[in-house]
């Protein structure tokens, strides 16, 4: 894969209209190729791969270096693709995660962090994802969400897209997001436990501490003052404005019924 990248500060203007655009845009039926965004034809679409596209994009690159867009400029279309295939796999298969501890990298580590909160059986709280940079300029981001205990006590709050698919009605203010409930295949508001999320800020890096997404949790009525429910954050990665890649930190949270 090309870790080339061009960066025109001059373009970043012609990024607002685009930005403006993803909320309709990702709610539109999803009509990706089986392997949308993979440059290096290896299978999948790495998070440095999705960088790669978005400096394509902005900086109208026709014919660079990634077949997959037959030597096209890739599109806002193109990019919600790419960014669906990162989260959900090429044909079927599993995308690649990381495991374990990041290996230690720019001028920090890059730490993606689930919020904690107090709140009454019964009702709805907002959880953010949030995203401690460590220096490093991150514009890609990727990690999955475990609600531990699940099933009555909470569960994530889902919405209708317009293809007929329930996913998890987050909001992701700062980026493009494509989100899927886990595990694979779940019903939601029943044997759903959490979310794998991709988000891309195709303006830049991500401010420091930026919210990434924030997800509406609904408590069962039933819960028990004092229950708490780990918010556990695993799987996470990241990729650079220069297109490189590695592995995040993941802080857990939780939620405690008061």
């Amino acid at each position: 894969m090309s870790t080339r990248s061009v960066r025109k500060p001059g373009r970043r203007l012609a990024v607002a209209g685009m930005i403006l655009s993803i909320t309709l845009v990702t709610r539109a039926p999803l009509r990706a190729e089986p392997c949308a965004g993979d440059c290096d034809g290896d299978g999948q679409v790495s998070i440095g791969e999705l960088v790669t596209l978005v400096t394509l994009a902005l900086d109208q690159k026709a014919g660079a270096p990634c077949p997959a867009w037959s030597g096209r400029t890739p599109t806002i279309a193109d990019l919600i693709a790419a960014v669906h295939t990162a989260l959900v796999g090429c044909g079927g298969a599993e995308p690649t995660v990381p495991a374990g501890e990041p290996t230690p990298g720019g001028s920090g580590a890059v730490t993606v962090r689930a919020g904690s909160v107090g709140v009454a059986p019964g009702s709805t709280v907002t959880i953010p994802i949030t995203l401690e940079r460590g220096g490093v300029a991150v514009q890609v981001t990727r990690n999955e969400i475990v609600l531990e205990p699940s099933g009555a006590t909470a569960t994530i709050r889902a919405r209708r897209r317009a293809d007929g698919t329930l996913v998890p009605d987050c909001n992701a203010p700062a980026g493009l997001a494509e989100m899927m409930f886990l595990p694979k295949g779940c019903v939601p508001g029943s044997t759903c436990r959490g979310l794998r999320a991709t988000v891309l800020n195709t303006a830049g890096p991500f401010d420091e501490g930026a919210t990434l997404y924030s997800c509406p949790v609904e408590i069962g009525a039933g819960a028990a003052p004092g229950t708490r429910i780990r918010i556990h954050c695993a799987a996470a990665d990241y990729g650079d404005s220069d297109a490189r890649s590695g592995t995040a930190h993941c802080a857990d949270g939780d939620i405690t019924i008061r």
